[in-house]
């Protein structure tokens, strides 16, 4: 015979588990934990330190063989052309030479005159009747001082000579005409008569000018604008 037991209600509180929790690690293995803990932390900074500063020393001696690699190669070309500039020596020094020669010709030609351009004009300008017997002329030397009296100088050029022609015309008028030439005449300037007198039914006369400085050939001198 079997007997069955009454069923009984459990409370509803009575089935609830209670969430009930407690640290009893002792203190000492919770420091040492935590210890370890930021041991592995500054481990792991300052592996990662060695490293950033290893992959930054490889680079900058990297960078140190590129640069030391270009260098070499510049010297090398510095060298080369250095040898080859060797090759056209005799070029260098003939153009040097040639320079030192045309600055000693600008000294030296800086006061050079063609007398041509004096005297070919100075003949042409003769009107008929006029003989032109002798055409001289000097350039001064600025060294020497001369006790003689100069003109004014109304050419607004610096004077650097004097020309002096003389010749033989019918009348003190064409003399005249011919003296008015002459002052045209590029590089004569402050005309002077220094003599007109009669002779064998005709005038001797001499004329003298001042040479300016705008006829002076400067060859080999520098050309200012």
């Amino acid at each position: 015979m079997t007997q069955t037991l009454p069923s009984v209600a459990v409370p509803e509180q009575a089935r609830r588990l209670l969430t009930i929790a407690a640290d009893l690690l002792p203190v000492e293995v919770v420091d040492s934990r935590q210890v370890r803990k930021v041991r592995r932390s500054v481990l792991a900074g300052i592996i990662a330190l060695v490293v950033v500063l290893t992959g930054w020393y490889g680079y900058a001696v990297y960078q140190t063989s590129v640069a030391r690699v270009a260098l070499s190669d510049a010297q090398a070309e510095v060298q080369r052309l250095q040898n080859k500039q060797g090759d056209y020596d005799p070029v260098i020094q003939a153009q040097s030479e040639s320079a030192a020669i045309r600055t000693q010709l600008a000294g030296l030609l800086a006061a050079d005159l063609p007398w041509s351009q004096l005297v070919k004009p100075a003949l042409d300008a003769a009107p008929n009747g006029v003989a032109v017997t002798e055409v001289t002329g000097a350039l001064a030397d600025p060294s020497k001082k001369t006790g003689t009296v100069q003109l004014p100088n109304t050419s607004g050029h610096n004077l650097v000579g004097q020309v002096t022609v003389r010749g033989t015309a019918p009348d003190k008028a064409v003399v005249a005409r011919y003296v008015d030439a002459l002052a045209r005449v590029r590089g004569l300037a402050n005309p002077y008569v220094t003599s007109a007198a009669p002779h064998e039914g005709a005038i001797d006369f001499t004329v003298q000018f001042d040479i300016t400085a705008e006829v002076l050939g400067g060859r080999f001198t520098t050309e200012k604008n």
